[in-house]
């Protein structure tokens, strides 16, 4: 792998899956992050870090599956008892299965 471009140093996932897609996904972004640089936290089998991380070197990541076309609560809930970080970068990356219901939804 390359040298990489990105300002930031360590990689903060938190991920919940159903039947495996965001996790798949949270593993292909940990490899081209570099693993021994991302910690990963399974949403629902471990709580929230108790303490922030130092800000400027880290992003953070939320992976779920859509529910109602939002995340689903569990995640919501995950996110709000996370410790405040002032001037923290973050993402969310939803995923969704491969339905078609017969008509394109936006």
């Amino acid at each position: 792998m390359t040298a990489s471009l990105s300002p930031y140093t360590s990689l903060a996932l938190h991920v919940f899956s159903g039947t495996g897609n965001s996790l798949c996904a949270a593993g292909r972004l940990a490899e081209q992050f570099g693993r021994d640089k991302t910690r990963m936290t399974r949403i629902g089998k471990e709580g929230p870090p108790e303490q922030a991380p130092p800000p400027g070197s880290l992003i953070t990541g939320f992976l779920f599956p859509t529910h109602g076309f939002t995340a689903p609560w569990i995640v919501i809930r995950h996110a709000l008892r996370l410790p405040p970080v002032k001037y923290g970068a973050a993402f969310v990356m939803a995923a969704r299965a491969g339905t078609w219901p017969g008509f394109l939804l936006p």
